[in-house]
């Protein structure tokens, strides 16, 4: 009951604003899927969530993700938020921004929708890229955006909630692709940090859409790098309007980091698998994948549908 009526006196006091201004959504989207891994078959509503998105003024914008399908918690109201900051606009090239952020990060997991990825990396998936901080953005051209940011950092909990983070980000457009390249200092400890150097690639040619990602991981002052890293790829191939065939790979290593906490020292393996998506309607689709990780099996069965409110 408390989570609805967070909710509820949230969305009551931010809609009258933004609804008076040109551009406000609100969608809604959900997955459900029949899993099987680990010898286990089961069911799992995996998402429900509401994004609202607009404009206070012509200068300032408000954007929230918030899950429903995730419990808050007396001791963090924001546990079940992804995101929830407002943006200041200048001359349509500065940005600022302040509140719940995604953390800037050159992985096309971290910047895709939760619902859109199967099967993350351990990289990603360890990582808590949502957290509060100050974004500065600037778009030199309408082709290039530049981030820096000053967070708490992703391995923050509350027996170290005061750790921090240093994230600085180029985003990039260009006819047929779209890279992001970001360098990120994590503090991991109270004065240790792990340095990442991490860059997406997004390529578009014809009927196949396809990301290149690595990653590369280091204890601060050390070279680590060669050592500690994850690499991803994925294709998926438009076969009709309304088919699209997938397969991903990613191959995770640290053979010398012992610090590092997301891929533990000595960990080494692959991730690969493949499947299809069809989509009856355009907000709505149906999945069907399997994937072998490190010889363990996982096979997932299932939905997404998006709802667009306003």
């Amino acid at each position: 009951m408390k989570r609805f009526a967070l909710i509820f006196l949230t969305a009551a006091f931010l809609a009258p604003a933004v609804y008076a201004q040109n551009g406000v959504s609100v969608d809604v989207t959900t997955r459900a899927s029949l899993n099987y891994s680990d010898d286990a078959l089961n069911f799992s509503a995996e998402y429900l969530a509401v994004d609202l998105v607009g404009y206070v003024s012509d200068n300032f914008a408000v954007a929230v993700r918030q899950n429903l399908n995730q419990p808050i918690m007396y001791n963090n109201v924001f546990a079940a938020t992804d995101w929830a900051f407002f943006t200041w606009i200048w001359k349509e090239k500065f940005e600022l921004s302040a509140g719940k952020i995604v953390t800037a990060y050159g992985s096309s997991e971290v910047n895709s929708n939760t619902w859109d990825v199967f099967q993350f990396s351990r990289n990603a998936f360890v990582m808590d890229y949502y957290v509060p901080g100050i974004n500065f953005g600037y778009r030199f051209t309408d082709n290039d955006y530049f981030q820096l940011q000053l967070t708490r950092s992703p391995f923050a909990y509350e027996s170290n909630s005061g750790l921090k983070a240093v994230n600085l980000c180029w985003r990039g457009v260009r006819e047929r692709w779209k890279p992001v390249v970001s360098v990120n200092l994590f503090e991991i400890a109270k004065g240790a940090f792990e340095s990442n150097i991490a860059m997406s690639n997004n390529i578009k040619l014809g009927d196949f859409d396809i990301n290149a990602d690595i990653v590369l991981r280091s204890r601060l002052g050390r070279f680590d790098f060669i050592d500690d890293f994850t690499v991803l790829g994925e294709g998926v191939w438009s076969a009709s309007d309304k088919l699209k065939v997938t397969a991903k790979m990613i191959y995770e290593r640290n053979g010398s980091f012992e610090q590092d906490r997301l891929v533990p020292s000595g960990f080494s393996g692959f991730n690969v698998g493949a499947g299809a998506y069809y989509y009856p309607m355009n907000n709505f689709r149906v999945h069907a994948l399997a994937f072998l990780n490190r010889g363990v099996p996982f096979v997932s069965v299932g939905a997404t549908w998006s709802l667009k409110i306003l």
